[in-house]
């Protein structure tokens, strides 16, 4: 079984799950979604305790996933352990979501505004490359 503890911190929600993700966590979307829709803010899933996810939770987070989208916030998981990330990524969830090593760096980024995933580098390293490229061209 699973459980959930809801906390506010500035510009976010902050739900801590335990345990699994699925059926039994039949209360949380309800209560999690009035929450969001009441006060829109970014939600910061910290899946730090979960030791399992199944098709139900990977259903809950597209469903959380597609509520913050359309409402102009973020959806950011911190702390997911090795087997949920895999089943994230199994599942084809994982590409959609920002995802971070820990609940302070995701909490961090809200605040920087970085749409940057941490776990897949953003990319940024074929940016320097490029620019790398284009001066030695220059230059010789």
């Amino acid at each position: 079984m699973g459980g959930y503890e809801v906390r506010t911190h500035p510009g976010a929600l902050v739900v801590s799950l335990a345990g699994s993700i699925d059926a039994y966590l039949r209360d949380f979307t309800p209560d999690v979604e009035k929450k969001l829709r009441a006060k829109p803010s970014d939600l910061v899933l910290d899946l730090s305790a979960v030791d399992f996810i199944g098709s139900r939770g990977m259903g809950i987070l597209f469903h959380l996933h597609k509520l913050l989208k359309d409402l102009g916030k973020r959806l950011l998981i911190a702390a997911p352990s090795t087997a949920v990330t895999e089943a994230l990524a199994v599942g084809g969830i994982g590409k959609l979501l920002e995802t971070y090593a820990t609940e302070a760096e995701a909490l961090g980024a809200l605040r920087a505004g970085s749409k940057k995933r941490k776990a897949r580098g953003g990319g940024s390293g074929r940016k320097k490359s490029r620019r790398r490229s284009r001066r030695k061209s220059k230059g010789g």
